[in-house]
């Protein structure tokens, strides 16, 4: 009877073994066929990011060249700290016209500073430092409050401005490179605008 006993948990081990092997064989087949579709969706979702916030743009090219000013920059601020917080370059690309003449970059930067987590902005840049456009591509932050930062009302007060910097105001803006903080979102508001501030500063002191 043990015997009997012990022959059945080893068949319900060997049958628990092959169903997790195959389980797992499974999974790495569908994994496997969904990779690039899901790589080739966020590669789409991101370029019509990008033409959002850059519309006078035709092309988006990505270039060795800043590739490695954006690798600089990281360097500088992880060596020698940022004036703007916690925060990274992730990707820099030229925006070119039809003619195939660069007009500009995207930017995209990261807050580590959210109230929710990482806040990350991306950016049409003209050469001359003119704000094209701007757009949250990632956030954790609280629905109704924070989350308010993707919003028009709220991002329309950085774009078709030539600034250096972005300064947030809890007592009303009046001054060009104000922004008004979002009601009970400081938190985020100051990462936001921290994350744009790295944008513009990744543009005009390494891009060029």
């Amino acid at each position: 009877m043990e015997n009997k006993k012990k022959d059945t948990m080893v068949k319900d081990a060997l049958i628990l073994c092959t169903i997790t092997l195959i389980a797992g064989l499974l999974l790495g087949v569908i994994y496997d066929m969904t990779k690039e579709p899901i790589a080739q969706r966020k590669i789409l979702e991101k370029q019509n990011t990008y033409r959002s916030v850059y519309q006078t743009a035709t092309e988006f090219e990505e270039s060795e060249e800043l590739a490695e000013k954006v690798l600089a920059c990281s360097n500088d601020w992880n060596t020698n700290g940022s004036e703007f917080g916690k925060v990274i370059v992730n990707e820099a690309l030229y925006a070119k016209d039809e003619n195939g003449t660069v007009i500009g970059y995207i930017v995209s930067a990261t807050s580590r500073e959210g109230y929710g987590g990482d806040i990350q902005v991306a950016m049409g840049i003209r050469l001359d430092g003119y704000i094209e456009g701007v757009s949250i591509l990632d956030m954790n932050e609280t629905v109704g409050l924070g989350a308010r930062a993707k919003e028009p009302a709220y991002l329309s007060q950085y774009m078709g401005k030539t600034v250096d910097r972005f300064l947030v105001t809890t007592t009303g803006k009046t001054a060009e490179n104000e922004i008004d903080a979002m009601t009970s979102s400081t938190i985020t508001s100051k990462a936001v605008t921290n994350a744009i501030n790295a944008a513009l500063a990744f543009a005009s002191d390494y891009a060029e």
